[in-house]
């Protein structure tokens, strides 16, 4: 999760129109404790927020839960 992408959708209707439109990913500079290098997690987003639970890290099970602000765009370990 240190290497987070978005893809640009300000000009949907144009994408729509034509799909040879440049519709571009951008990288997300990210602040906070994010849940690092994690695989098979589950997402679900919630308003301006996205929390991601368990998955396996480090050939581990992962227990925990992160959330990640996008209106701060920042990561916080949930208790």
């Amino acid at each position: 999760m240190d290497n987070m992408w978005k893809l640009s959708l300000s000009a949907i209707d144009e994408l729509l129109e034509d799909s040879d439109y440049g519709a571009s990913w951008e990288p997300v500079s990210c602040k906070g404790n994010s849940p690092g290098s994690i695989s098979y997690h589950k997402s679900a987003v919630f308003g301006q927020s996205v929390v991601i639970f368990g998955g396996r890290k480090d050939f581990h099970n992962n227990p925990h839960a992160y959330e990640f602000d996008f209106h701060h765009q920042k990561w916080s370990k949930l208790n």
